[in-house]
Formats: structure tokens, C-alpha cells, sequence
């Protein structure tokens, strides 16, 4: 069994995106940066994102944070000579 993120088995999707060879756009909204309620299921689902996002960034060449109309590099593609 694989484990993802959470130590849980991995969602049908990630060994798509672990096998992709391509341009691949992945959108998620940032849950930490609006209004979070104050509520245990709210902090998970917020906990939960965050994870996903971080491993999804892990398996990227180049990660993007928008904000504002306005793009921000946060990781980008090491090029080898």
C-alpha cells in the first residue's frame, strides 16, 4: 500500500500527477490566507490543503502562488549544465 501526505492511502489521482510527462496546470485555493472558522473540521480541511499542496509542490518543477492578478515564483526549474 502506498501512503500519501497524510499517512493515509494515496488519492486516485497522485500517480497521475507522480507520472505525468507534460505541462500540467494545477489550481488550489490558499485556505490559510482567507477567513478560517474556528471549528475543528475547518482546521482539518485547512490542514489537509496545506499537505496536499506541500507534496504536490515536492513533485513540481515550477510552483506559482498568484495573488492579486500577480504571479510569484516560488519554485523554479534548476537548470543543469
Amino acid at each position: 500500500m502506498r501512503l500519501d501526505f497524510t499517512g493515509k492511502r494515496k488519492p486516485h489521482y497522485w500517480d497521475a500527477v507522480e507520472h505525468f510527462r507534460g505541462d500540467l496546470v494545477l489550481v488550489s485555493s490558499e485556505v490559510a490566507f482567507g477567513y478560517m472558522p474556528m471549528n475543528c473540521a475547518s482546521w482539518r480541511f485547512g490542514d489537509e490543503a496545506g499537505a496536499m499542496n506541500q507534496a504536490l509542490a515536492k513533485l513540481s518543477d515550477r510552483v506559482n502562488f498568484c495573488a492579486a492578478g500577480a504571479a510569484y515564483a516560488v519554485k523554479i526549474p534548476t537548470l543543469l549544465m
